[in-house]
């Protein structure tokens, strides 16, 4: 049965007496006493008594990470839940029903009011699958705040299966004294998806926004953040070319190596005053501005000819401004080698620009006359997920 979902979130204020109670284990220091409740009815507009319903903290990773809030309760006879005394924070609820699921996200500040999530329909189970490396046997994938796990076979392979369908943050934890390792997806009802050894990443103060290895357009956390796409642009008259073998939408090719990188040429004929190319990508979601100024470095693997402008972008029309005379734009002129070479650009290199580093939309490499450019494993150094997509 298909099952529709109204949320409403709700702050109950409570008496100021210091004894804030947290759901789930104690005080945590921050004002407890937000609820969240809803009612589950069917298509035929009838409350579902009794469906399951499980709260976690959204970081939450089952068998490594379960001190945040976690509860679980059913819906009542009327078809209502209610989860109360929860502190601030960022969650996650999943709706159990019969051969369908749904999670949602929910994001306590304390400020909103009321916030009503409107209305969310349970759908087919979805399923991820995979193959990890041959040193993975008897590691755990959990999917981050829920609460499934699977223990990985003795072939690398494993199966999460009846998961409500949506953003997933996958967790690898390893048997062995290993850095978690991290996978970000997109999970489609009714269906199944594949999260192998290259999508995932470790992110010990770092993050790898994108190794190209899923071949798609949006960089590895944009499941997560819910934007993150890249793009290329040009001057009208400039001319850019893909290889035969790309998409012809993004240009993402296989390498030597049986990895995958970006790779394009630029061809600026020599009538074209004020040139101009660039590849890019949005740091979140198509409208948000990010604080970089927490960024160590942003390093990334390139090769090819000609030179060009690391830029830190407000947007994408920014680059138009490659040459920058006005030094409003956050850049760094780099010259590439024709080896595959590892660059770094520190933050610190863009200061006196502080304002334009705390609301960057885009990084952008961008070029202003002919080159060729391939590009792989982009990292921001310095910074975790939770700091960055706040």
């Amino acid at each position: 049965m298909r099952i529709v979902l109204i949320v409403f979130t709700f702050l109950i204020f409570i008496a100021c007496d210091g004894g804030s109670k947290v759901s789930g284990g104690g005080s945590t220091g921050t004002e407890a006493g937000n609820a969240i409740t809803a009612r589950v009815i069917g298509v035929d507009l009838l409350p579902v008594a009794f469906a399951q319903v499980r709260l976690m903290s959204s970081d939450a990773i089952v068998g490594v990470d379960e001190t945040g809030v976690s509860e679980n309760t059913t819906t009542n006879e009327n078809g209502v839940f209610t989860f109360s005394d929860l502190p601030k924070g960022k969650y996650t609820i999943e709706i159990m029903g019969v051969n369908s699921a749904s999670q949602l996200m929910v994001s306590l500040s304390g400020e909103e009011g009321l916030v009503d999530k409107g209305s969310d329909t349970l759908m087919r189970f979805g399923r991820v699958h995979g193959t990890l490396d041959s040193t993975s046997a008897g590691g755990k994938v959990v999917a981050q705040g829920l609460n499934h796990s699977v223990t990985v076979g003795s072939n690398g392979s494993y199966a999460l299966d009846s998961l409500p369908s949506g953003p997933y943050s996958l967790v690898f934890v390893s048997q062995q004294p290993k850095p978690l390792q991290y996978a970000y997806l997109k999970v489609p009802a009714g269906a199944g998806v594949t999260a192998s050894t290259d999508i995932f990443a470790p992110e010990d103060n770092r993050l790898l926004l994108e190794n190209f290895e899923d071949g798609n357009s949006q960089h590895r956390f944009g499941p997560y953040v819910g934007g993150g796409w890249w793009f290329v642009s040009n001057h009208p008259d400039v001319i850019v070319t893909y290889d035969s073998t790309a998409n012809t939408i993004f240009p993402v090719v296989d390498t030597d190596d049986n990895s995958k990188a970006f790779h394009f040429y630029i061809d600026v004929p020599a009538s074209v005053s004020s040139p101009w190319a660039n590849c890019g990508v949005q740091v979140g979601e198509n409208y948000g501005s990010y604080d970089f100024s927490g960024v160590d470095s942003i390093v990334f693997r390139a090769r090819g000819t000609g030179s060009l402008f690391l830029e830190l972008l407000g947007s994408e029309t920014d680059s138009l401004e490659a040459s920058d005379t006005t030094g409003a734009i956050p850049q760094v002129l780099l010259t590439l080698d024709t080896t595959w070479t590892r660059y770094s650009v520190s933050i610190n290199a863009m200061r006196g620009k502080e304002k334009q580093i705390a609301n960057v939309r885009v990084i952008a490499w961008v070029f202003t006359q002919s080159a060729e450019l391939w590009l792989d494993d982009v990292e921001l150094i310095g910074i975790t997920k939770e700091e960055l997509w706040k």
